[in-house]
């Protein structure tokens, strides 16, 4: 099968492009176009389009964050999967990555994608949960969050960027202030930072349907920042992607209504010959939400 790969641009061709593709490989009826076009706009990612006689066939992308990169979204037309189309989107964004200097790539499996990536030498680190609320909170609960000490809740502001994604760096990994900066940009009256006069203590971003970017230094902060997140509107089930929380911090997160709904896994590959560890400086354990499964 002779496909071509080349760089998904932002365009409404190409946008429509790919959320078909998307729509198709992943079974959902929803639009990722706000999202896709989010993504283009960041200038440390690449994203891949697969053609097959003009016809989109697949896509992936990946975010390069410095030492590591974020692989995601990879989809493949069910017609012409298991014809190495997959394979070659993966390579595509591998080499991108390795090009710019990352250690390693990062990313989410499905059930779906796992045997793949398995081939291309990624390995199964930790995983992944994705949690839906399935009922609301007490008032009792939401109100024992409502403040954290001394702490401050306030919007997020531009003049905050900086020291937000100084605070997120040992987190998440790396510096990512550009995306917080689009972030921003898309959800003015959706960002929100937990601060004392002297700490910042946590930053939260609530997105449509994800609560994401949520990192906090602990998880009575995370749980103050939830609580005003779930006093906002969502246009589907809030959702939190997350690595699986430890007994403590389950049991707040079903006190919120916060359940189950997949778990799959983590994977790393290393990208560089000299490429040392086994898998990046990270914490994840205090990012109590990502972003999406797409850059992390």
């Amino acid at each position: 099968m002779a496909v071509t790969i080349r760089n998904l641009n932002l365009t409404v061709a190409d946008v429509t492009s790919a959320n078909e593709v998307l729509q198709s490989a992943y079974g959902f009826s929803g639009s990722r176009e706000r999202a896709l076009a989010r993504y283009l706009k960041l200038e440390a990612g690449r994203w891949f389009l697969a053609q097959h006689q003009g016809r989109a066939v697949g896509m992936v992308g990946g975010m390069y964050y410095g030492t590591f990169g974020y692989v995601g979204m990879l989809g493949v037309l069910p017609d012409v999967q298991k014809q190495g189309v997959g394979r070659l989107l993966m390579n595509a964004v591998t080499s991108f990555l390795r090009q710019q200097g990352a250690q390693y790539a990062l990313l989410d499996a499905t059930d779906a994608g796992y045997q793949l990536y398995q081939k291309l030498a990624f390995k199964h680190h930790a995983d992944t949960m994705l949690l839906r609320q399935r009922h609301k909170a007490s008032a009792d609960l939401m109100s024992r969050y409502k403040h954290y000490e001394a702490a401050t809740l306030s919007p997020m502001q531009t003049s905050d960027l900086s020291s937000v994604a100084a605070f997120d760096a040992p987190y998440f990994g790396a510096n990512r202030q550009t995306v917080l900066s689009t972030y921003l940009n898309d959800y003015p009256e959706r960002c929100f930072i937990l601060r004392t006069p002297a700490t910042l203590l946590g930053y939260c971003v609530v997105q449509e349907d994800i609560i994401g970017p949520l990192v906090a230094q602990n998880h009575h902060a995370a749980m103050t920042l939830l609580r005003h997140a779930l006093t906002l509107e969502f246009i589907a089930v809030p959702t939190l992607i997350l690595q699986p929380p430890d007994e403590a911090l389950g049991l707040l997160l079903r006190a919120f209504g916060f359940v189950e709904a997949s778990c799959i896994r983590h994977m790393v590959l290393p990208l560089q010959d000299d490429t040392a560890a086994a898998y990046p400086a990270r914490e994840r354990a205090r990012i109590y939400g990502q972003s999406s499964y797409a850059i992390g």
